[in-house]
């Protein structure tokens, strides 16, 4: 089995610790070797590509559309059938919500393009709004 190190600050007692098949030892200054490892292959440290915000835009999210909330008791949700039709909170023709990883941060109306639903955002929630939401 390879050994397994484990490396403590240096305001520690205890500078390096080796554990192997024989149990934990104290290794001295003289057996310990440090190695520096250099950048990685594609890795652009301080240049144009891979700075800022250019970071985070290739980071998927997950976006939902809500169109209404409602409260079932246990019951109900076992009494549900294909003809079942629930009740939602929101009228028809009122904005839907578009969730961002759970945040709201639009409202929109429900489309119909090519035969397949979609929205068209009619408000983008306040930063303030939004922020709120979280805490």
């Amino acid at each position: 089995m390879p050994d397994k190190t484990n490396v403590w600050g240096e305001d520690s007692d205890v500078a390096l610790e080796i554990l192997d098949d024989d149990g934990p030892s104290i290794a001295s200054e003289e057996t310990v070797e440090l190695l520096e490892f250099g950048p990685l292959p594609g890795d652009d440290i301080g240049g144009e590509s891979g700075s800022g915000i250019d970071l985070l835009l290739d980071i998927n999210l997950d976006v939902s559309v809500e169109l209404g909330r409602t409260s079932m008791t246990i019951g109900e949700v076992l009494a549900l059938r294909s003809s079942s039709v629930i009740e939602l909170d929101k009228l028809a023709g009122e904005p839907v919500d578009i969730l961002v990883n759970g945040t709201r941060i639009d409202h929109a109306e429900v489309v119909v393009v090519d035969e397949e639903f979609g929205v068209r955002v009619t408000e983008v929630v306040s930063r303030a709004k939004r922020l709120a939401s979280i805490g």
